[in-house]
């Protein structure tokens, strides 16, 4: 299945890598990725494709712990659309 997920949220050093590790670790295939920056705020767009078998929700709760961990509200929001 391919998913397109759009993150956005208070740019910090490191983001974009902690967003990569959380999909590894997932074992979601990146298969596009782009970024904006607008002041101190980005916006990143990624299309992933994700294993047979595998839930699309079960990703939502590392990224609410990298959000916390990072700092309150770093994340704003994340949205998830389907493809396939």
């Amino acid at each position: 299945m391919k998913a397109i997920l759009t993150i956005s949220g208070e740019d910090k050093i490191g983001i974009i890598a902690q967003i990569s590790k959380i999909l590894a670790e997932e074992e979601v295939y990146i298969l596009n990725i782009s970024q904006n920056l607008m002041d101190n705020n980005f916006t990143t767009t990624i299309m992933i494709k994700i294993t047979d078998g595998k839930d699309l929700k079960k990703i939502d709760k590392p990224f609410d712990n990298l959000s916390n961990q990072m700092a309150p509200k770093s994340i704003f929001a994340m949205k998830k659309f389907i493809l396939q």
